[in-house]
């Protein structure tokens, strides 16, 4: 039988995390209607201004974008409620890592513990 109640994530640690310093989560929501969209893991300090496909830990379909591989397969991230744009997909140049591209004001951000209800 599986446990039921609130998964707790841990944070990924890998040459990410190492270069950009401490992991906090947030639960990350619309800004129209306030509906909750996905978890993240943010790296380091600074503005939130994309997130990146392999930070993202619930829910589902959203944390299976991790195994995404190429940036036409990447969707929008739209809200399921009203359908407020959230983000567009982008390959950041740096280190050509998959993330989305947030649109300013269309979200969001609470601090988290890393629990998600999936």
């Amino acid at each position: 039988m599986m446990p039921t109640g609130p998964i707790k994530h841990k944070p990924k640690k890998d040459q990410h995390a190492r270069t950009r310093g401490a992991a906090q989560f947030y639960d990350i929501s619309c800004a129209s209607c306030r509906a909750h969209i996905l978890l993240y893991q943010k790296d380091g300090i600074g503005t939130l201004k994309r997130l990146y496909l392999d930070r993202i830990f619930s829910p589902l379909p959203f944390s299976d974008w991790q195994n995404i591989t190429a940036l036409s397969d990447v969707p929008n991230l739209e809200c399921s409620s009203c359908n407020t744009l959230i983000g567009v997909p982008m390959i950041y140049k740096p280190e050509q890592r998959l993330a989305l591209r947030l649109v300013p004001g269309a979200f969001a951000k609470q601090r988290s513990n890393g629990s998600s209800d999936e």
